[in-house]
């Protein structure tokens, strides 16, 4: 196309793009939850090159929070986060590994196992067969 008015352009620069009056406008706005791209990096509005603590950089460049709910217990603060789904204390009967809740296991060999929310180990019993008794 043919110029029309001063300072037209025909194409721009990395990290602008062309509005319909044929001048070049950097792509703008802040990045929510981390720092903005550099403008010459930049191929939308808001997009980001870091984010905060308990956020992710997702496929357009927007920091999104590490989201999900604690199976078994309550969730890892938002800060804290590294992934989905983190538990940061267990309900009881559970214990934290590697940030999920898992449930203490195993059977009482000889007498009926501990219910679930009353273990605070693995292989508990709550009452033992005729014969055999409960060893602390």
């Amino acid at each position: 196309e043919q110029r029309t008015d001063h300072h037209q352009c025909g194409s721009c620069d990395p990290g602008f793009y062309l509005e319909e009056d044929k001048k070049c406008h950097g792509y703008a706005g802040n990045c929510e939850h981390g720092q903005a791209l550099e403008q010459g990096q930049r191929t939308a509005h808001h997009q980001c090159g870091r984010c905060e603590n308990g956020y992710y950089l997702d496929e357009g460049k927007r920091c999104l929070g590490y989201a999900g709910e604690c199976e078994h217990g309550q969730s890892l603060e938002q800060e804290q986060r590294t992934d989905h789904h983190q538990c940061g204390r267990c309900d009881h009967g559970y214990y934290l590994d590697d940030k999920k809740c898992l449930g203490y296991a195993g059977s009482c060999e000889h007498g009926q196992d501990l219910k679930q929310k009353e273990r605070t180990d693995h292989n508990q019993c709550s009452r033992c067969d005729h014969g055999y008794y409960l060893d602390d």
